[in-house]
């Protein structure tokens, strides 16, 4: 397993568009790999959801630190993420 970017969050509003969909064409090219990635910004990835290309190997998580931010399960739910 593979932690993507864990010293940065992938979805903050600074990182492009661009580079978020560079990571993940690169992440496809490794389907033998479990992937990992973590946000705090459901928001964003909601947002770009549909313009990634998900795969099952790629597992991804929202940042719960208190039932403040339980809505982000919700937006991660309606993004292409694969939970299996």
């Amino acid at each position: 397993m593979i932690f993507v970017n864990s010293m940065i969050d992938l979805f903050h509003r600074d990182v492009p568009k661009s580079f978020i969909l560079k990571v993940f064409s690169i992440m496809r090219l490794a389907p033998w790999h479990l992937l990992q990635i973590l946000t705090k910004r459901s928001e964003r990835l909601l947002e770009l959801s549909s313009a990634l290309p998900w795969t099952e190997n790629t597992w991804m998580g929202v940042s719960v630190e208190s039932p403040e931010y339980a809505s982000r399960i919700d937006d991660m739910r309606r993004t292409g993420a694969s939970f299996t």
